[in-house]
């Protein structure tokens, strides 16, 4: 993020350095309108970057990153800082992104309740080395729990 500018001047800068037409960023913005609060007019070129939460911060970089529609998305702690409703739409807004655009999406996080729901794929990597490599169902993360700890855990209410 660049402190310094407005969210809609960063938005503006993502989408000219990939090429988006400027009238094409303004729509592809409203699509995240339940996301990130989109300021006002008026209030576009009052608040910077800087002077937003952590959790809008963090809405404001994902769009930034989602809203050019990539081929590949890396995103490290995408889930960190937002409010659960923030949670589940980013995840709606993942899986969309990979449903509509084919964009393979690689989640570098802790947070393995919300890597399962959006992932079709999970690998668990401690000091370089692979702890765990599947495919994701119902039951992986009783499986990870299961292979990290040593000992069964009761299956996860889901």
């Amino acid at each position: 993020l660049i402190p310094f500018l407005t969210p809609w001047e960063f938005w503006q800068f993502v989408g000219d350095a990939y090429g988006v037409p400027r009238e094409e960023q303004r729509l592809r913005l409203y699509e995240f309108a339940d996301f990130v609060e989109l300021p006002s007019h008026v209030q576009r070129k009052k608040k910077f970057i800087r002077d937003f939460s952590q959790g809008q911060r963090k809405k404001i970089g994902l769009v930034a990153a989602i809203m050019v529609r990539p081929r590949r998305l890396v995103l490290d702690e995408p889930f960190t800082h937002l409010d659960p409703r923030s949670r589940a739409r980013f995840e709606e807004l993942v899986l969309s992104l990979h449903a509509s655009h084919g964009t393979a999406t690689v989640i570098s996080s802790h947070d393995l309740e919300h890597v399962v729901d959006v992932s079709d794929r999970v690998l668990l990597i401690e000091e370089g080395r692979i702890l765990f490599d599947g495919s994701v169902d119902r039951n992986t993360l009783h499986v990870i729990r299961t292979h990290l700890t040593g000992r069964p855990l009761p299956p996860a209410s889901r």
